[in-house]
Parts: C-alpha cells; structure tokens; sequence
C-alpha cells in the first residue's frame, strides 16, 4: 500500500466522523480503525503535513492525535525514520493465539455478540457521546469529590451509600418500586450484575432460559457462567412459544418493560405464564430502557424472594462510567415500630439463621435475642428482638449504625 492510497483511506474515515467531536479526536478514531482494520503492520505514515492537510487541520492538532497511538502502541517512531503501523499480536477472534481459553470463554468469542469493533454507523446500544455535557459533568464531579469526601476512597458494602439511597429514590419515582437501599448493589454496569446473578444463584450445568430474539450480552454472560441457555420463541401478539416436553429452569432472564432487541413493549401476562410453566428458581429482569408509565410492565417485586432487576445509567449519564445497580432479594423483612420506646423486632426472610447471627453480634458486644427460639417449631419466623431502652441521643444513634453495619455483613 502507497501513500496515496493509505492517505484517501485516512480522508474517508475522517470524513465520516462525527462532526461533533473535536478535530483531534475524529483524526484518532480514523487513524485507529485504518491500523485495526485497514493498514498492514509496519507500514510508513505519509508525513505529518500530509496527513494535516487532509484532514484540514493545524499539524499541532495532528501531533496530538498521533501521541495518543503512540501511547496506545498503534504506533511505532524513531528519531530520523518516520513513523510507521504497530499492531498487536496477532490474534485469534481477539485473544493472543499462544492463550488456551476454556470452552466457555471460546464459545463467547465465537458468538456472533463479540467483535472488537464497537463504534461507527448503526452500531447498536450505544450513544451520542458528542452530545454529552462534559463541562456540567465536570461541575458535578467537582462538587461531589471534594476532599473531605474520604468515603469516596473507601470500600464498601454494595456501594456508595449516598448513590444507593439516590437509586432507591430514582427507583421509587420513576419505576414505583419501593426497595430498602440494604437491597441495592451497585454494579460494574448491567452485565456485571446479570454475571452476579449467574455465579452466586446457579451452578455450572444448569439452565437459564430467555427468550428469542434475545439481548446477545446477557446470553454472552451466562454462557461464560457454563450455564445450559435454553431459548424460547416471543412474538408481542403471540407469547411465548413453549416446547411441548419443558423442563423446569433454575434462572429465567427477561428484558424489562421494553424488549430488546425488538423495541416493543413486553406483557407481563406473558412473562407470568412462562414462569408459571418453568417454575424458576429465580427472575431476572433487565430494565434496559423505559418511560415513566410502562412499569405495570414488569413482574419484578422488591418483596419477592425469587425476583431481581437489574439496572443501568451508563447511556443516561456517562457511557464510560459503567454505573449499573443490582436489587437483589431482600434478607429483613420488617422491622417494628419501637414498642414505649425501649425495644422493637427485626423479622428476617426464611432461612436466615438468627441464632447464629445473635452469637456473632455478642462477639461485637452488640446484644440482641434471636426470634425463632421462642417461637412453635411450625412457626418459621426469624429475627432479632433488642431493647433501645438503654440508649439515647448519639450514643444510639452510633451504636445502631454499628449494628448496622454488621448487620449487613452476616446477612450477606
């Protein structure tokens, strides 16, 4: 390949960068999708005002555009030999030949969910980053890290506090649903919280059923979980279409009020019949995307030991950030109200074991009774009984956010 004709492949992709992003980031986009997908390894750039000139823009610009391949090692310089392509290892469907990747990794990879190009004309699912208000982001990041906001620096259980209470709240306005922030995990976006899902609520070889046409990432990670996909046929008039022999699911994955990929409204009678019919061990719905009065359109229920949702902001509000939230099944069921002031009752979901949470509060010099010992053996309920009538003002106020917190951690 000449210069010529590596400089009209430059001009063609440059031409058909998105206007609105600045000059030195349309040059980059352009110079990496010619090395990834169009130039040989090792071959020469035409000279830096060349290239300036093509795209119309100051050589400085251009300087800037070609530092960022360099740093990326899409480039390769040396003093008195221009510059020259630089690509990686060769690969096979995107990872280093000379790495034996499991079955499920392979099977992931060979889908047809994986490619290495992410960005360009009709590519689905993601967003008009020129549009994004990065001055007003930088406002609000500003006045959020500040630094006497150490909590920003530390670890966490499910997230940052003040985030969950916000999703909780957001939750409750917009989807009406109304969930304790203890429910709340935030995630690494939606596909981390759809992979948490998998690991912790199934095992290898076990099967997860969701519906075709189906969202290729959620599939991407329960096969990579070595779960068994089944799919099942959905048409919005029909339902669903179920194989005469079924057999009963351990997961069962939904798109929210919205299906996609086809972009239409789902029915929840038809996401209830199917559940009926494969009796799930567990729901999970992913509420990609919705308006603010489809949410009769999801089965999920914060009260429900069986359901999950799944969530994301990552096209609302910043594609980079990967900020998804988890509502995972609850572990208190209510707490009552104080009774004259001097104690009140903790009722945990079934299967908690509140005898062993009370030994492990006593070690914190936390005292409380566990519920279940003073009720019939036919009564399941478990819990905690504490009296409040010993504490007043921050002393309570401090001890029970440190009951709280250790709360939270055998519960979990």
């Amino acid at each position: 390949m000449d210069h010529k004709e590596a400089l009209h492949h430059f001009a063609h992709l440059y031409a058909h960068q998105p206007e609105q992003l600045s000059k030195q980031v349309r040059i980059e986009v352009a110079l990496r999708q010619a090395i990834t997908q169009q130039w040989p390894t090792g071959l020469r750039l035409p000279s830096h005002r060349a290239l300036a000139s093509t795209a119309g823009v100051a050589r400085q610009t251009l300087a800037q555009a070609i530092k960022t391949l360099l740093d990326e090692q899409l480039l390769k310089t040396a003093h008195g030999q221009g510059t020259w392509t630089h690509k990686p290892v060769a690969v096979t469907a995107g990872v280093p030949a000379r790495i034996q990747l499991s079955k499920r990794a392979q099977r992931v990879l060979d889908g047809p969910g994986a490619s290495t190009i992410q960005s360009g004309a009709f590519v689905p699912g993601i967003p008009d980053i020129a549009q994004f208000p990065m001055r007003k982001w930088r406002q609000l990041y500003a006045s959020v890290t500040v630094p006497q906001n150490a909590l920003l620096l530390s670890y966490s259980t499910g997230g940052y506090g003040p985030l969950k209470r916000a999703i909780r709240d957001f939750l409750a306005r917009w989807r009406n649903i109304h969930c304790d922030t203890e429910q709340i995990i935030i995630t690494d976006g939606t596909h981390n919280g759809i992979e948490l899902c998998a690991m912790a609520l199934a095992d290898v070889g076990d099967s997860v059923a969701i519906e075709s046409p189906c969202y290729w990432g959620a599939r991407n990670v329960f096969s990579a979980a070595g779960l068994t996909i089944d799919m099942l046929p959905w048409r919005p008039d029909e339902g669903h279409q179920l194989p005469n022999a079924i057999s009963a699911s351990t997961l069962v994955y939904l798109t929210g009020s919205h299906h996609y990929p086809l972009s239409v409204p789902t029915n929840p009678e038809h996401k209830r019949r199917l559940c009926d019919a494969l009796s799930p061990a567990y729901v999970i719905e992913d509420d990609y995307e919705f308006n603010r009065d489809d949410h009769a359109n999801l089965l999920f229920d914060p009260r429900s030991e069986h359901h999950l949702l799944v969530g994301s902001f990552s096209k609302m509000m910043f594609p980079g950030l990967r900020l998804g939230y988890l509502v995972a099944l609850p572990q208190v069921r209510s707490v009552s109200l104080p009774s004259s002031a001097i104690s009140l009752c903790v009722e945990f979901e079934p299967g908690v074991n509140d005898v062993q949470i009370a030994q492990a509060l006593l070690k914190e010099h936390l005292i409380v009774r566990p519920l279940s010992p003073v009720c019939d053996k036919q009564d399941q309920r478990v819990g905690l009984v504490m009296g409040v009538g010993m504490l007043s003002g921050e002393t309570l106020v401090r001890e029970a956010q440190r009951l709280r917190r250790c709360l939270e951690t055998l519960l979990r």
